[in-house]
């Protein structure tokens, strides 16, 4: 049932209910942060970065792949961007967002930044190892994206190779160095 909701009606088909009912399963149920596959990566990469110790030179590239759909953040995060009872719709059609409520509309721009917050946190509890264990001093960073999503602007939803407009090409890249 939950599975279900957290498709647009018109998105309510069996093989899509069943990738989400699997991604929920995979994902801490939208519940347990700890177990939604950006917690675990950054976990993993704190792992890695213990074991490897003072070794140098040194690198580690953590993918996390998320804020990918689906999204399906727990409700702590969820909240902090809507008031609907409804746990957040995980999925968009690649197409015109026409098939969308305006309700539905803000429900997804929720989703997707309560999924967004919830890796800023999971790469926040990173950095702050990476602190820990005295990198930072001598530790290049870099945050980059691979593209953007529609999310209602421009009457679209999803990726699209045909309209490239700024909210799906422009792709962020920070750096952070220890010399500033």
């Amino acid at each position: 049932h939950e599975a279900v909701i957290r498709l647009p009606p018109v998105m309510r088909e069996e093989h899509l209910i069943w990738r989400v009912r699997q991604f929920l399963a995979d994902n801490g149920r939208g519940v347990d942060e700890t177990q939604h596959a950006a917690a675990r990566v950054f976990k993993w990469g704190e792992k890695v970065m213990k074991q490897a110790g003072s070794r140098k030179p040194f690198l580690l590239v953590v993918d996390s792949f998320s804020p990918h759909e689906l999204w399906a953040p727990p409700r702590k995060y969820l909240d902090m961007y809507t008031d609907s009872e409804i746990p957040g719709i995980a999925d968009v059609k690649y197409t015109s967002s026409d098939y969308l409520t305006k309700e539905q509309i803000r429900l997804v721009k929720a989703s997707y930044s309560a999924c967004l917050t919830m890796v800023d946190t999971w790469l926040g509890h990173f950095m702050r190892e990476l602190g820990r264990q005295g990198r930072d001093k001598d530790t290049v960073v870099g945050l980059i994206s691979d593209h953007g999503v529609f999310l209602g602007e421009h009457e679209l939803t999803g990726k699209s190779d045909s309209y490239l407009f700024e909210e799906l090409i422009h792709v962020p890249l920070m750096l952070r160095s220890p010399d500033g």
